[in-house]
Order: C-alpha cells, then sequence, then structure tokens
C-alpha cells in the first residue's frame, strides 16, 4: 500500500540505516505502482521524496523513533506540498491529500509502527 510506504522506510531507515531505506523506499514504492496499474508522475515523485526522507532521517538515530517518526513525516509532506504546488498546481487536491497523510500516519500508523519497532528492537 503506497500509503504505508512513507511509515515503513522510516522505520526501515531507522532500523537498518539509510542505504537500506533508500532501496526498500524505490523498490517496494515502484512495486506497489505498478501492481496496482496506477503509474503516475505525482507518485513518482511521491516514491522518490519518501526515499530521500527517509534515508536521511536514517541518520538521526540518536532521535528516539518516536520523534524520528514525526519529524520524518513532517518533513515528507512539507516537501511534497511545494513539489505538488510545482509539478500540478491544484492547490485544494494537494492541500487534502497532505492533511490526510499527516492525520492517518500521525494519529494512527505512528503508535502501530512504534509497537513494531518495540517488538524488533526486543528481539
Amino acid at each position: 500500500n503506497i500509503e504505508l510506504l512513507s511509515a515503513s522506510a522510516i522505520l526501515i531507515s531507522y532500523i537498518f540505516g539509510p542505504p537500506t531505506a533508500f532501496l526498500f523506499s524505490i523498490v517496494a514504492g515502484f512495486y506497489g505502482i505498478f501492481k496496482a496499474n496506477y503509474v503516475t508522475y505525482l507518485f513518482i515523485v511521491r516514491i522518490v521524496v519518501t526515499a530521500l526522507v527517509a534515508s536521511t532521517m536514517g541518520l538521526f538515530t540518536n532521535l528516539s523513533f518516536n520523534l524520528n517518526f514525526i519529524i520524518g513525516i513532517l518533513a515528507m509532506n512539507i516537501i511534497l506540498y511545494f513539489v505538488y504546488l510545482v509539478i500540478d498546481p491544484d492547490p485544494m487536491q494537494n492541500i487534502t491529500h497532505r492533511a490526510s497523510h499527516l492525520i492517518w500516519n500521525l494519529l494512527v500508523v505512528r503508535f502501530i509502527y512504534i509497537a513494531i519497532y518495540g517488538l524488533v528492537k526486543a528481539i
């Protein structure tokens, strides 16, 4: 699911490091959009931004996973907001997608991934 790519990439970056997260983001992202037969330039841009932001967040493992996740999701959405305004200037659609991505990831997905991180860390 493309909606979980951001969260998964940040988790993988935090645990396994930036190169693994970058590769995961590119492979999983493109596999997902090709499998869904929904290849658009917006999704390609989103995959690339996700890969870059998640890889960068992997450099900040001195932060707690929770804070790392929040900063990563915020950074991703801020970058995508401005990039999408340039390549697809539909402000209402852009705001709607960024808001739903933020709400979903910060209010729901974050807690699931904190639990997953706790399980992986315990192993």
